[in-house]
């Protein structure tokens, strides 16, 4: 596999991991709801580079 082929599938799970829904969905589940929210927001804000955009 070839580092470029390893850096976008890591940048694909990341977006889906850190999307609007998928944060909803952990929310949603956990105790903490509060907590839980802004950590997953603060979470996805780092994970698009100058030169990826959504």
């Amino acid at each position: 596999m070839s580092p470029e082929r390893l850096y976008t599938g890591w940048v694909q799970a990341r977006r889906e991991a850190y999307s609007w829904s998928a944060i909803a969905g952990r929310v949603m589940q956990s105790p903490g709801k509060g907590t839980n929210l802004l950590y997953n927001i603060l979470r996805r804000g780092g994970i698009y580079g100058r030169e990826e955009t959504p």
